[in-house]
């Protein structure tokens, strides 16, 4: 089988459908490609929503589990894959019609560890018109994971790459379980240590922008934050793999502090009381006890005040913050929450 594509399900019985219908809408023959639909103890009617689907065809298995959370959702299905590749979709989300057919081609024929494809962002009405989108002429180049983390900006969105199933467990690479924010280490693991990469400009994704509460800053709690803390530990722990080089950890300390600066600022305007936030920053300290950015004058001097005076630090960020909305409004949480998803 060419390809396994797992679809987490928790209460989004109103875009499982058709989530799962646009799966279908790529061309591709059945027996090229498995679902797997891990209902994670989903307390809405998303599983009978789809019911009729499944029963129609042969292709589509169902775990069952219960709420566990996206990352064990991902490693379950990963752990049962028959695919070559794995694609990873999230059930509120959509597949470009026909987009996945070339890219699965490109990825059959390169074997490359990852083949990298491109998205939209669409509202709900927007996505009405899914269907008319059509593709440009399709450009892939061929190069390094290394040499696409040295040169460019690493979006940690797991769905916009199809992964070779013999690379993830070769490399032991697997969701951390148990926390939001699990995409940005997986990504960064998996960058550091691919070889063979495929980047094309199909676009394969379409991100249904408004039902977003993780990466909303209004909706940013403490447990959340915590999630994000560890998120960057886990990050940050990838600069002790010894094959790495002086560019990629170079590299590597530079998006972890991108990390760390967006949890900074979703503390700011996420959580009202100010010793959560100071005991955020302690706790993000005491799990990542040597971390220190040092790329630059800005990275150390914002890296000492983290340590050794994160009051201080806080205290400076609500004062930009007030500055920012007193010149742009409520415009800075709508572009929070689009830095959030790039990240």
């Amino acid at each position: 089988m060419d390809l396994s594509i797992i679809v987490p399900v928790f209460n989004v019985e109103k875009y499982i459908r058709a989530c799962i219908e646009s799966i279908f809408r790529q061309g591709l023959d059945e027996s090229r490609f498995e679902i797997i639909v891990v209902n994670d103890g989903t307390k809405d009617c998303s599983m009978e929503v789809i019911r009729n689907i499944i029963s129609a065809h042969k292709n589509i298995v169902v775990i069952n589990q219960e709420n566990l959370g996206l990352s064990v959702a991902r490693n379950n299905g990963m752990a049962i894959a028959k695919g070559e590749y794995i694609q990873f979709v999230d059930s509120d989300d959509l597949l470009v019609d026909n987009s996945l057919n070339p890219l699965l081609d490109i990825a059959i024929i390169s074997k490359a560890d990852l083949v990298i494809a491109d998205y939209l962002e669409k509202n709900d009405k927007e996505i009405e018109n899914i269907k008319q989108i059509r593709q440009l002429e399709i450009y892939q180049q061929e190069t390094t994971a290394h040499e696409i983390y040295i040169k460019e900006t690493i979006r940690s969105m797991v769905w916009l790459t199809l992964y070779k199933k013999d690379f993830l467990q070769s490399k032991g690479i697997k969701f951390c379980p148990g926390i939001c924010f699990e995409d940005n280490p997986f990504t960064h693991e998996c960058f550091i240590k691919a070889n063979k990469v495929i980047k094309t400009n199909i676009l394969l994704y379409c991100y249904r922008i408004g039902n977003e509460s993780i990466t909303n800053p209004a909706s940013f709690t403490v447990s959340k934050a915590r999630d994000f803390c560890k998120s960057i530990s886990l990050t940050w722990e990838l600069r002790n793999n010894d094959d790495l080089s002086k560019d990629i950890k170079r590299i590597l300390v530079d998006n972890t502090f991108r990390f760390f600066v967006v949890l900074s600022y979703r503390i700011i305007y996420g959580i009202n009381n100010s010793e959560q936030q100071v005991q955020v920053l302690k706790d993000l300290k005491k799990i990542a006890p040597d971390l220190f950015f040092n790329n630059g004058s800005k990275q150390y001097v914002i890296s000492l005040l983290f340590r050794y005076a994160p009051k201080l630090y806080l205290l400076l960020l609500r004062l930009r913050k007030k500055h920012i909305l007193r010149i742009h409004g409520n415009k800075t949480n709508r572009l929070c929450g689009h830095l959030a998803r790039l990240q």
